[in-house]
């Protein structure tokens, strides 16, 4: 079965109750995985210290002119470190079983549309509030703009005095105004990707399956489902439902290799 790597996951409160219980002890070995692993770095760090007491010891003695000392007195640090390493290894391998369980389940039950009715529902707010901020913002920017400009009136008759050119009354200047357009475009692209996400179906390009032969494989998804429309397909182990089964012969000339090589038969 494909590997599967979980670096962070979300709150048990944005998930289904369904997968709680699993959330949690995959949360449970991650943080003892951390704990571990801090561990080999504090152990590392006093092996250093004590090898250096060690070589301090030896050059006073040097020194004195007395007895070399002949201590290690790191190497009971270094056997601890060992059996920690050895536990990293041990907890990151359960930490992994415990992903790949996970993610299974979560396939399973459909979390992925639970997590993006929840998604659109908060995007929707936010895109509101954040519209109508941009809404206040715009006015109150043109205000001040406007009053900016109008601030300039006399500097026309400043130049007009300097230059002498034509008196007038007139804003001297135009001050550019921020595009907001492109802050209601940006909103409008999230609402766009969380809608399709919304309404989006599952197509991973790979499945994992175990044929009617016994063997369990991660094979090319289209593949599959040829697999399935000739009835080949004993279990889907990837949390992912049935690909739509396809009834013609296999038509791709490696698919069809591999398929007489495993089932030595022709489709």
């Amino acid at each position: 079965m494909g590997s599967t790597h979980i670096i962070a996951l979300p709150v048990n409160d944005d998930l289904p109750k369904a997968v709680h219980a699993d959330a949690d002890e995959w949360r449970r070995l991650d943080q003892r995985v951390d704990e571990l692993t801090e561990q080999v770095h504090t152990l590392k760090d006093d092996i250093r210290s004590a090898e250096h007491a060690d070589a301090q010891a030896l050059a006073d003695a040097a020194v004195k002119g007395g007895a070399l000392p002949d201590n290690d007195s790191a190497a009971p640090i270094r056997r601890t470190l060992a059996q920690v390493q050895t536990a990293v290894k041990a907890a990151e391998a359960a930490r992994a079983k415990a992903a790949e369980s996970l993610v299974i389940k979560m396939r399973r039950t459909n979390v992925r549309d639970h997590l993006a009715a929840g998604l659109k529902q908060r995007v929707d707010t936010a895109a509101d509030a954040y519209e109508t901020a941009l809404a206040d913002a715009e006015a109150t920017v043109n205000r001040a703009r406007a009053e900016l400009e109008r601030a300039t009136l006399n500097a026309s008759t400043v130049q007009a005095l300097d230059d002498g050119w034509e008196l007038t009354v007139s804003p001297a200047f135009r001050v550019t105004a921020p595009e907001f357009s492109k802050a209601r475009q940006s909103v409008a692209d999230v609402r766009e990707a969380v809608d399709g996400m919304a309404t989006a179906q599952p197509s991973p390009q790979e499945r994992t399956v175990r044929l009617t032969n016994g063997k369990s494989l991660v094979l090319d998804a289209n593949f599959v489902a040829q697999l399935h429309g000739k009835g080949e397909v004993a279990e889907w182990l990837d949390g992912y439902g049935p690909e739509t089964p396809i009834a013609p012969p296999i038509a791709d000339a490696a698919a069809r290799a591999y398929y007489d090589k495993t089932f030595g038969g022709a489709a």
